[in-house]
């Protein structure tokens, strides 16, 4: 049996490595921009891939940023993807973008009731080559119990809140823990 000492850097680095290809970025459609339209100046918010067959979740923050506007989706390895179907969840700000693509890569959801007040998670922000990291401790977590959802829905999900205040850079972006599984968003 042997111990082995990881330092966090080195795990930032692999949990990096990991989440990036998930990260994607909404942005208006180009208009006669100069350079490249996926510039951090043009970024409407982040989001993830959710599932290999192009379901991309974000939050409603996002949508109403890109309000009526026409929008793309790009990937972390540069594919422009136009949005197909839109689901918005009645009763939280989640929303379900779906683009045509298939074997998209995805990570691991975690567990948020398995988090802690106090705990160290990242906001990876997308940003191209690779994502941007913001170290984010967990403030307060909040169960939000409804009487009206279905009946085996005891709770309905948890707010979430980092101590570090809000940054408009994180609009949609994951928040992920130190085993490397996206918790929040």
């Amino acid at each position: 049996k042997e111990n082995v000492t990881v330092t966090s850097q080195e795990r930032l680095k692999e949990i990096a490595e990991n989440i990036n290809p998930v990260i994607v970025n909404f942005y208006t459609m180009p208009n006669g921009t100069s350079g490249p339209f996926y510039q951090d100046a043009y970024s409407l918010g982040s989001g993830f891939v959710l599932t290999s067959d192009g379901w991309i979740m974000t939050t409603q923050k996002v949508m109403d940023r890109i309000k009526d506007k026409d929008y793309l989706i790009l990937t972390a390895n540069y594919q422009v993807y136009q949005p197909i179907k839109l689901l918005k969840d009645p009763i939280s700000p989640i929303v379900f973008v779906k683009i045509k693509a298939n074997d998209l890569p995805v990570v691991k959801l975690g567990d948020i009731q398995n988090a802690i007040s106090g705990q160290k998670v990242y906001g990876f922000i997308a940003a191209y080559p690779i994502s941007k990291i913001a170290s984010l401790h967990l403030a307060d977590l909040q169960a939000s119990i409804l009487e009206d959802v279905v009946a085996s829905s005891e709770k309905f999900s948890q707010l979430v809140s980092v101590r570090e205040g809000y940054d408009p850079s994180l609009l949609g972006s994951p928040i992920v823990n130190l085993s490397g599984e996206i918790i929040a968003i």
